[in-house]
């Protein structure tokens, strides 16, 4: 015969103990900020379950991703060209130059060009004028030690339509998750900047820079007054930090993706790039430009990619309360 007092009572104690341990360990995630990664992971698993059949029919991929092409530096393109890396900027001037004649709206080009070409001037200065030339391109730039804010050369920023740094915030487990799209910066030129993505969002969308301002937890893309239109200014939440969550919407392999050699060497329909927003970015294992994501390693340019998904399509993601967090966590354990 089965001793239903005696299953109550271990029955009882077990749950008992295993409140305890909860309790614990919620005091102490309170206390040490030792509940950081398990939320970060959970939210990760938010990610990979939303891409399930059911789920995705729920939250299928915006639209505006099949706006934006990654223009890939990847290996094919390394070994087609067969040219010393890093190119020169001849290179890159005569691809803008390529690539102009496909017509896309905004080019946003993931490098750095700092300093001058020591060994060709004209290089420079044919990379400057394919720039202006272009109209549409959007240069990355970065911080150096002690958040110095490094431009590009002169002759290149003055070339280009706007300029900006790749800002990404990497958390204690070592995956971007967020970036910040608006810093204060150490600049004889200016004393705040937003990222490489929100203007580059803005050119797409027609917004112009000096309409990109910073309030309070919130960055506000503010269309221009047309009689014609009305559009919904798109505003970027901030969290406490100043911080956008990134919403994965794609990896790399899912995106459109075309290598750079072949707009270097025209192997591709026009209509193809034409008013799209892209961005030339290095993405080859060759080039050691991958990073921890939600969806595992993925090149820069990917995560740039669904950093101006989240903000062209304004599905911004919102913080799980803590108690639903915590509920999780408890059922998880029960």
């Amino acid at each position: 015969m089965i001793n239903t007092k005696k299953i109550s009572k271990k029955t009882f104690n077990l749950i008992v103990f295993l409140l305890l341990v909860i309790n614990s360990y919620l005091y102490l995630s309170q206390n040490l900020n030792l509940s950081e990664v398990p939320k970060l992971k959970l939210k990760d698993a938010l990610f990979n379950v939303s891409r399930w059949g059911f789920f995705k029919n729920i939250k299928p991929v915006p639209a505006e991703m099949n706006d934006i092409v990654v223009i890939s530096i990847d290996e094919d393109s390394y070994q087609r060209l067969n040219k010393k890396w890093p190119w020169g900027r001849d290179v890159f001037a005569e691809f803008l130059r390529k690539l102009n004649a496909f017509k896309p709206r905004v080019v946003a080009m993931d490098f750095s060009f700092f300093g001058r070409t020591t060994d060709s001037e004209q290089a420079d200065l044919d990379f400057a004028q394919a720039i202006k030339d272009s109209g549409n391109i959007i240069l990355a730039c970065s911080y150096g030690k002690q958040n110095i804010y490094i431009e590009p050369e002169k002759i290149f920023r003055d070339s280009a339509l706007a300029y900006g740094v790749v800002p990404y915030i990497r958390d204690k487990d070592n995956i971007i998750r967020k970036i910040q799209p608006f810093t204060l910066v150490l600049s004889p030129h200016k004393s705040a900047d937003f990222s490489f993505e929100v203007k580059t969002s803005a050119v797409y969308l027609g917004i112009p820079q000096n309409n990109i301002t910073h309030e309070p937890n919130r960055i506000i893309l503010k269309f221009p007054e047309d009689p014609r239109f009305e559009k919904r200014d798109i505003i970027i939440p901030l969290d406490e930090e100043n911080w956008m969550n990134i919403n994965y919407f794609q990896k790399f392999q899912e995106m459109n993706v075309i290598p750079f050699w072949r707009v270097y060497e025209r192997g591709l329909r026009k209509e193809f790039l034409k008013n799209k927003l892209v961005i030339v970015s290095q993405t080859g294992e060759l080039f050691h430009d991958l990073h921890l994501s939600p969806f595992g390693l993925q090149p820069g340019g990917a995560i740039i990619a669904n950093a101006m998904g989240t903000i062209l399509s304004g599905s911004f993601l919102k913080e799980v309360p803590k108690g639903v967090y915590y509920f999780i966590l408890i059922l998880v354990c029960l």
